[in-house]
């Protein structure tokens, strides 16, 4: 068998994105447009949610393309099972969070249209959604949640804890110091008054 050296992205066909750290930003921009997006604007909250979905399932894919012998040794000692390929690495990230294997099933189904390899029948993706008609016009709500049969996540929140997933990961191999990885920032909708 021989040694496989760390595969490089080609930044030319990536829009100049070429290691898992540009894919970790872009979960985290990603994030963000969510949470700016407009709740009544159902298309585009639903095209960011799944973006990200995608983006949060693919960070696998860029860290096995990434990772060097030795960072895939110290990934291995992290998770506590050999990672030694793309399908070991996804296979760690899908059982190790319930966010990573929910990413994973609206990336494949949104790939795919249906989900045939690991599908989870209780894992939903949906929206919902009312209009309140008032004397100063339409006022429309809408809701997007995930489920997977035992929670219920809203898609920044979902998005989030992959992107802590990823994060851990990332400082496991020392991609990036523990204090140097940046955050998603959130704006903080406003409470109804009690």
């Amino acid at each position: 068998m021989r040694n496989k050296k760390p595969i490089r992205p080609v930044a030319s066909q990536t829009f100049s994105m070429s290691d898992p750290r540009d894919i970790f930003v872009k979960l985290i921009c990603e994030i963000q447009w969510l949470d700016a997006a407009p709740h009544w604007n159902q298309t585009e909250r639903a095209f960011i949610a799944m973006n990200g979905a995608i983006t949060a399932w693919h960070m696998a894919e860029w860290l096995a393309a990434y990772l060097s012998p030795e960072q895939k040794a110290k990934l291995s000692k992290f998770a506590g099972v050999k990672i030694d390929s793309k399908r070991s690495l996804q296979e760690y990230a899908r059982k190790s969070s319930s966010a990573i294997h929910v990413c994973r099933q609206i990336a494949s189904g949104a790939k795919h249209v249906h989900v045939d390899r690991y599908a989870d029948p209780n894992v939903t993706a949906q929206l919902e959604g009312h209009v309140e008609r008032s004397e100063q016009g339409a006022d429309a709500y809408v809701r997007l949640w995930v489920r997977n049969g035992t929670r219920e996540w809203s898609p920044e929140d979902l998005l989030e804890e992959a992107l802590a997933f990823w994060k851990e990961v990332l400082i496991a191999v020392d991609l990036y110091p523990k204090d140097a990885l940046p955050e998603a920032k959130r704006r903080k909708l406003p409470t109804a008054p009690r």
